[in-house]
């Protein structure tokens, strides 16, 4: 948590307030806010329990299996880039919808996914 607040503070320092206002309204794909440490599942891509390689069991404090569907859901983040056990979920899901996102870029996907 503190790096984020260092590396957000960094960002912003070097910025005026109208460049950051500015920054706001754009597209966070287009000019990402930060480095990729949250992690978000495509579950329209998800197999789920049927997966041999399944990251919920791979890195159960990050994931978990959503009741509904059956898919794989991101349960907690900002670790995803110092955690072997996500980056080894990440790596092995054989439908490659894993992915590492910024926290804007994950709020996003995650509205147009629900």
């Amino acid at each position: 948590m503190i790096r984020r607040v260092i590396q957000a503070y960094q960002i912003l320092s070097n910025y005026t307030a109208s460049q950051i206002i500015e920054t706001e309204c754009l597209d966070p794909f287009d000019r990402p806010e930060c480095e990729a440490f949250d992690v978000f599942v495509n579950e329209l891509l998800c197999v789920g329990k049927a997966c041999s390689n399944s990251c919920v069991e791979r890195a159960p404090h990050a994931f978990t299996f959503v009741s509904s569907t059956g898919t794989a859901r991101a349960s907690s983040q900002g670790q995803g880039e110092e955690d072997y056990q996500v980056q080894c979920a990440v790596g092995q899901c054989p439908r490659s919808c894993i992915h590492y996102v910024t926290p804007s870029q994950r709020i996003l996907l995650e509205e147009l996914l629900h």
